[in-house]
């Protein structure tokens, strides 16, 4: 069954909109013309397809790719050993922080099943990513990639 939100729909977005060729936000965000659970191959495919796309965790390392790709140059505050080095601060829109953790396991279950998709896009383009940075790094013998955001986690 599919459920309209008349709103934002939080079912596998990132995978809708990679899946489907919607030709205005609303379309996407509140149909039940599209898959709610669409093929993770597809997305992926698509994400694939794409010349760039960043990561907000990797949100200056991916703006550093970007610009690397329009101009052929690496701008030196991309170095992880460069005094200029890029900060990202995240701008949170004055939404408070959620820590999943905190929720019920009933509650994390729910997200887990709704965003199964996405979940499963995010981390193999995260790697993708980190694939093409990597490949900026050798290309540029510039390490760019401080540290895996995963290990920063830890």
């Amino acid at each position: 069954r599919t459920t309209t939100w008349n709103c934002f729909n939080p079912i596998n977005v990132q995978s809708r909109y990679m899946t489907s060729d919607c030709k205005s936000w609303h379309t996407c965000h509140n149909s039940g013309e599209f898959p709610m659970e669409p093929s993770s191959v597809d997305a992926l495919e698509a994400v694939e397809s794409l010349d760039w796309f960043g990561i907000r965790e990797y949100y200056s390392e991916s703006l550093c790719l970007l610009s690397y790709q329009l101009s052929g140059t690496l701008d030196e505050s991309c170095s992880c050993y460069s005094p200029h080095r890029r900060t990202y601060i995240p701008h949170t829109h004055n939404i408070p922080s959620v820590d999943v953790r905190r929720l019920s396991l009933r509650v994390q279950r729910k997200i887990d099943h709704i965003t199964r998709v996405d979940r499963e896009l995010y981390q193999n383009a995260k790697d993708i990513l980190e694939q093409r940075i990597f490949q900026l790094e050798k290309e540029t013998s510039t390490k760019v990639l401080c540290v895996k955001k995963d290990e920063k986690d830890k």
